[in-house]
């Protein structure tokens, strides 16, 4: 795992590989409780970099490292970003795409449950990387 030193922008890479959905988990609370970012804040970003890891490592690429990134820059704002290897065999469905799959689907919900748990979210693919932010508000 690599980290940044910026206090105000950490970041970690993982590897692509399902003990980083935890440790993601665990990167992200560390930040966000030294920040004394609020419970429900805290809550919403532990759960939103599960499944954005878990989506990473299941539907990515395969051999690319997956970082999260943190921006407390933001006196109002926190940002965070998870960036992986594309998908070869299918594009990132847009975020106006992203719903909650009906119950008897055994798949499909990860991408809507942050897209409702967020006050913003976005994402981008180019290059064989795809990155999707995410801002709550502090």
């Amino acid at each position: 795992m690599n980290e940044s030193t910026s206090p105000r922008t950490p970041r970690r890479r993982f590897p692509p590989t399902a003990a980083s959905v935890r440790a993601a988990r665990a990167f992200v609370d560390s930040v966000l409780e030294a920040e004394r970012v609020s419970a429900p804040s805290l809550s919403t970003l532990r759960l939103v970099v599960s499944e954005l890891v878990a989506n990473a490592i299941q539907h990515g690429e395969g051999t690319l490292d997956v970082e999260v990134a943190l921006d407390l820059s933001d006196d109002d704002w926190l940002q965070l970003a998870v960036t992986s290897g594309a998908n070869p065999h299918g594009a990132m469905p847009d975020v106006p795409q992203w719903t909650i799959a009906p119950p008897d689907a055994t798949s499909g919900r990860g991408l809507g449950i942050v897209r409702e748990l967020v006050d913003e979210v976005s994402s981008t693919a180019k290059d064989g990387v795809v990155a999707v932010r995410c801002r709550v508000h502090r």
